[in-house]
């Protein structure tokens, strides 16, 4: 494995990846995982910090609109924000 670490948006191949550190990094059921991945996680809107080809960290944003003084704004909330425990503390 390269010690080079990359930060970048995920892509489809690296789901797996995604959904088996949120598993690592969350008290959430596999059932609860398996449901959040096909509703709301979009690779575009996911970034993961790799060191080669595995994942060490990862952040999502979901797009969401919010209602301000009578006007819609295009938005978003950040949400699984995780770091394998191996990887912690280096400012991932």
């Amino acid at each position: 494995m390269t010690d080079t670490v990359n930060c970048r948006l995920a892509e489809e191949q690296d789901t797996a990846q995604m959904q088996e550190l949120w598993l690592r990094c969350f008290d959430d059921t596999p059932r609860f995982v398996q449901w959040y991945f096909e509703r709301y996680y979009r690779a575009e809107n996911t970034i993961g910090i790799f060191q080669g080809s595995k994942l060490l960290a990862s952040a999502q944003v979901i797009p969401y609109r919010i209602h301000l003084r009578g006007q819609i704004l295009d938005s978003g909330y950040v949400v699984g924000v995780d770091t394998a425990p191996e990887a912690r503390n280096r400012g991932y």
